[in-house]
């Protein structure tokens, strides 16, 4: 997968020629050598730090995927952009069948977001982390079992479904997949493109410690790769592709020590967590 900076958003939203230059420049000389699948366009633009992005970012993904389809690649190579979990209306964000986005992105943005990626066959992606949940709780109603899929959480009944859920990262899931089936699109696939649990932080960063980000990453391993999969409640079966946040901490990142430290290793390539899980399988890592 690759990404299309920020930075580059509003230039190619306004022209349909910086589209071509930026494929022709970045995608195109590394074929067929290199297997390319997917193209995010931006990261969580519609709850980030600049609004004037947010009318740009349908039109960039559409002149990037013209500039695809002129090259033949439109059904090799999906356009997408990855949100946060925050698009979702902090009022309606539980029970999971509750779900809705934000009212201010949902006509006018995500409406026409989720059509276009219907009618490309592509994917939402979405930047889950359960961990960010758990710590604003302070644990009134979210265990840190329930948090990290631990087998002994009791879990929580949706009560307009009757479902019941074992772990928070499926509670979050249904949420955006019922969010979008209020805009007619139940059909669209979730890709995670983050999750993850920071091995440390300040003193105020409940939860943030070594043993529970190795709980969660591995106890999420085992949840999505289970065969066959059990996907969630809301969409039993269906396979839950999903990237770790993050390969490597990020010891220069700006801001809280949290944000540092969400890292499978170190800078100098040691472990970071070094208990020896019970899997054998590859991991990827989208950073």
């Amino acid at each position: 997968m690759m990404m299309v900076p920020n930075e580059l958003i509003q230039s190619i939203a306004s022209s349909p020629s910086q589209a071509q230059v930026w494929i022709n420049s970045n995608v195109l000389p590394y074929l067929p050598n290199t297997k390319i699948t997917t193209i995010m366009v931006g990261n969580e633009i519609l709850t980030g730090a600049d609004p004037t992005l947010i009318p740009q970012l349908l039109p960039a993904m559409k002149n990037l995927y013209n500039s695809l389809e002129a090259a033949g690649l439109a059904q090799r190579i999906k356009i997408t952009t990855p949100h946060a979990l925050n698009v979702l209306d902090p009022n309606s964000s539980f029970p999971p069948s509750s779900g809705a986005f934000q009212p201010s992105l949902a006509s006018s943005v995500m409406q026409p977001l989720l059509d276009f990626l219907a009618q490309t066959q592509s994917v939402f992606m979405l930047d889950v982390y359960p961990y960010f949940a758990y710590k604003a709780d302070n644990g009134q109603h979210i265990s840190l079992d329930y948090a990290l899929f631990g087998t002994n959480s009791t879990g929580q009944d949706d009560p307009n479904t009757g479902l019941h859920y074992f772990n928070l990262f499926d509670a979050q899931m249904d949420a955006v997949y019922s969010a979008m089936s209020k805009l007619n699109h139940s059909d669209l696939q979730i890709v995670v493109s983050e999750t993850g649990w920071p091995s440390a932080g300040a003193a105020d960063d409940l939860g943030a410690t070594l043993d529970n980000a190795a709980a969660y990453n591995r106890n999420l391993l085992r949840h999505v790769l289970a065969n066959p999969p059990p996907g969630t409640p809301l969409k039993p079966g269906v396979a839950i592709d999903t990237y770790i946040f993050e390969l490597f901490n990020e010891d220069l990142k700006p801001g809280d020590l949290i944000e540092k430290n969400f890292g499978l290793f170190y800078p100098n390539m040691t472990k970071v967590i070094t208990t020896k899980p019970q899997l054998h399988i590859p991991l990827s890592s989208n950073l």
